[in-house]
């Protein structure tokens, strides 16, 4: 076993753990949320799964990044919510389901937008992006439904057993995550220097705020909800998106680093974004306001 595939390893652990903890604070029904809300769905859809990847396509086709770099990106751009991400959501809501539907919908959702995307994105670089839908199946799978399927059932069944698991099963998967980066981080820091200067960094950074812009204005008239899509538009789970890139080019090290270096800038330059919504968030709840008061999508 290489050690690029025991990263892809612990990085799926850390995921599934993570997502077992939120699914022992999620009911079917916010599960499903999303389902019967079909104009915040298509606008979900629209964002996440539309106008994003095609701005990660047109940013990096203007440079002259590397072929892998650029890879890289696309990949990243066109994966699911990453399981760390509702923790962050949660903070600036007064409602979860949206939060919960959102990941369970864009979850199922990549496992077949997913392979059809990487066809003309394929095209456009003259290669053949042939990734099977079993490869992205099973990840998000392992990664994401099943440990939320496992987490709903025990609350459903022990809330008591769920409720006290849920927060160090959290903190396990977190400590986890940051452990599995640490040899990429390691290893190839030469690579990460080097993308430092080449324009990767500000290609990352245009394609976030891009993504705020674009979840900002689809979200929707509930604040909520643009809080939401707009941070899920612009963060996407790095161990599909190294999986994907491997099943199709055998693992280059330099894509894996161009994915999490663009996961780690996401982060970085939504942080103002989260605070200012966190803020509102907390600004509207002091002077009573909730989300359920206001329009419905």
């Amino acid at each position: 076993m290489t050690p690029m595939e025991m990263v892809q390893i612990a990085i799926g652990l850390s995921m599934a753990l993570i997502v077992l903890s939120l699914g022992l604070r999620c009911s079917v029904r916010e599960a499903t949320s999303l389902l019967r809300t079909t104009g915040l769905f298509l606008r979900s859809l629209l964002a996440m799964g539309v106008l994003f990847p095609l701005c990660a396509v047109l940013l990096v086709m203007a440079t002259d990044l590397s072929f892998q770099v650029k890879v890289g990106l696309i990949a990243f751009a066109i994966s699911p919510i990453p399981p760390i991400l509702p923790n962050k959501e949660l903070k600036v809501v007064s409602r979860d389901d949206y939060v919960y539907g959102l990941l369970v919908a864009a979850s199922v959702l990549s496992i077949f937008v997913i392979p059809v995307l990487l066809l003309p994105i394929g095209a456009l670089f003259g290669q053949q992006l042939d990734v099977r839908v079993s490869v992205i199946a099973w990840t998000v799978s392992r990664s994401i439904l099943a440990p939320l399927a496992i987490g709903i059932l025990v609350r459903a069944f022990w809330p008591d057993l769920a409720a006290r698991m849920s927060r160090p099963l959290n903190v396990v998967g977190n400590i986890l995550l940051v452990i599995a980066c640490i040899p990429v981080l390691v290893f190839g820091r030469h690579l990460f220097i080097s993308l430092m200067g080449d324009g990767t960094l500000l290609v990352c950074a245009a394609l976030t705020i891009l993504g705020l812009l674009i979840g900002h204005w689809l979200g929707g008239p509930k604040e909520g909800n643009r809080s939401v899509l707009a941070l899920a538009t612009v963060s996407r789970h790095p161990g599909v998106a190294i999986a994907m890139s491997s099943a199709a080019f055998g693992g280059d090290k330099l894509i894996a680093v161009a994915v999490l270096l663009a996961l780690l800038v996401s982060l970085v330059v939504s942080m103002p974004y989260f605070l200012w919504r966190r803020h509102r968030r907390l600004h509207q709840a002091a002077d009573g306001i909730a989300d359920e008061n206001l329009p419905r999508s």
